[in-house]
């Protein structure tokens, strides 16, 4: 059986946009962009995106980080902490979106319905 490298992207990541900062949409879309021009695109297997569960999440943060940070995007704060940090509305959700995807690749990996190889 030959397995294929998959691909998760969600929409969503594009609406944590943090403006000039180096983590941004246009990064992202650039990305996405260049894929599709080369042809790479068409070579991964494209997976269907998922959002982690909180108890997932919880995995590894405290619930009440995680509802601080659910409440800061909310509220439209631009910083988490450090100026270095930057949020939007939408980056709880990109986040979670973004675990989720991990989260599903690695159990895709494992089970062998994935290649683990670049």
């Amino acid at each position: 059986m030959t397995l294929r490298t998959g691909f998760y992207f969600d929409p969503i990541s594009l609406r944590h946009d943090t403006g000039r900062h180096p983590e941004n949409a246009g990064r992202l879309q650039f990305l996405m962009d260049a894929l599709r021009t080369n042809g790479t695109l068409k070579t991964l297997r494209e997976m269907p995106s998922r959002k982690a569960d909180i108890r997932e999440i919880e995995r590894i943060h405290e619930l009440d980080y995680i509802r601080s940070v659910e409440a800061a995007c909310a509220e439209g704060i631009r910083y988490l902490g450090t100026k270095d940090c930057l949020l939007s509305r939408h980056t709880f959700e990109a986040a979670r979106c973004a675990t989720g995807m991990v989260l599903e690749a690695v159990d895709q990996v494992a089970d062998e319905k994935l290649d683990n190889a670049f």
